[in-house]
């Protein structure tokens, strides 16, 4: 029995697709952890907190952002 023609595989698109959506979350995430840090209603503890998110941001430490469970 022959089997069907399930068409040409792509390869790569997938992979970019994601990559660009995560660059997208990322920056999104850093811009509302700004936001929150400029607010003058934020209270300070928070701020710290926020203020270390957004290093581990800049420094591409998403392994200890998914343990905050941040992500």
């Amino acid at each position: 029995m022959a089997k069907p023609y399930k068409g040409k595989k792509q390869k790569g698109r997938a992979s970019k697709n994601k990559a660009e959506e995560v660059e997208k979350l990322k920056a999104e995430l850093k811009r509302k952890l700004l936001l929150l840090l400029s607010s003058p209603m934020t209270p300070e503890f928070f701020k710290d907190e926020f203020k270390d998110y957004v290093n581990d941001i800049e420094e591409g430490q998403w392994e200890i952002l998914n343990k905050k469970k941040i992500m």
